[in-house]
Parts: C-alpha cells; sequence; structure tokens
C-alpha cells in the first residue's frame, strides 16, 4: 500500500483512486441519465404537439411509431461515444425511467389515474418497443465493434 506524506498525516493512494472510480461511476450514470432524458424529451414533444393538431388515436400511433425510432437514436449515440454499460442494463435504466416519468408525470400529474396502465398502445407496447431498440442498438453497435478490432 503506497502512503505518502502530506501535512503532518499521510494519505493512502488507494482512498484516492476509489474516490475517482465513485466519482467516474456518478458520471458514467449520468451520461446514461442525460441520454434517457433526451429521449423521453423528444417523446413527450411527440404527444405534446400531436394533441394540439391532431386526434389523440393518431398521436398514440404517431408516438407507438416514433418512441423506438428515438430512443434507437439517442442508443446508438450513447453506444457510439461512451458505453459504460452493457447493451441489457442500458436498455433497462432506458425503459424503466420512461416508464418512471410516465407515471410520476403523466398518470400522476396530468391524468390523476392510474388508467393509462391498462392500455397497451399508450403504455405497454411503447415501453417493449423502448427496451428492444435500445438493447438491439446496443448489441449492433458491440458486433460493429468486435469485427472492425
Amino acid at each position: 500500500m503506497d502512503t505518502r506524506s502530506r501535512d503532518n498525516g499521510t494519505y493512502n493512494l488507494d482512498q484516492n483512486r476509489l474516490s475517482l472510480i465513485n466519482t467516474s461511476r456518478a458520471m458514467n450514470t449520468g451520461i446514461l441519465l442525460l441520454h434517457a432524458s433526451v429521449g423521453c424529451a423528444l417523446c413527450a414533444e411527440i404527444i405534446t404537439v400531436g394533441m394540439s393538431l391532431i386526434s389523440v388515436q393518431a398521436t398514440l400511433n404517431a408516438h407507438g411509431i416514433a418512441a423506438p425510432v428515438i430512443f434507437f437514436a439517442v442508443s446508438f449515440n450513447y453506444f457510439r461515444k461512451y458505453r459504460h454499460f452493457s447493451p441489457f442494463k442500458t436498455a433497462l435504466f432506458f425503459t424503466f425511467f420512461a416508464a418512471a416519468a410516465d407515471f410520476f408525470i403523466v398518470v400522476l400529474l396530468i391524468n390523476r389515474s392510474l388508467e393509462m396502465f391498462s392500455d397497451m398502445l399508450r403504455f405497454w407496447i411503447p415501453f417493449a418497443s423502448i427496451f428492444l431498440s435500445t438493447y438491439l442498438t446496443g448489441l449492433i453497435t458491440n458486433t460493429g465493434r468486435n469485427a472492425m478490432a
């Protein structure tokens, strides 16, 4: 164990490394959180604009199509630049983050009803497609990296 004297005391270099690792994990999680937030914000924008321009059913259809495309783009950027977590963990995080955002914002604050959970088109299909598009994007970008190496 490497210790060095500093001002009347000693400090342990292993503790400094541990602190650096914890900071790095926090930054990695922050980057993942930022990407998930961008995906959710873009999906929310589709819902907001759609509700003001077209019918509710057409907006839900557009959201159901756009959600996997949006999260494909967001996850492609994440996996291409960062890839701190596995495709499975990233897909799980994106899906749970989007579900939590919908629960706390849409269900509790806007609709004030749990009705959304019973609707396949409004809840379950978009989240399943977010998970699948993120997971498959991670696998594909990983395969591309392995083929190039």
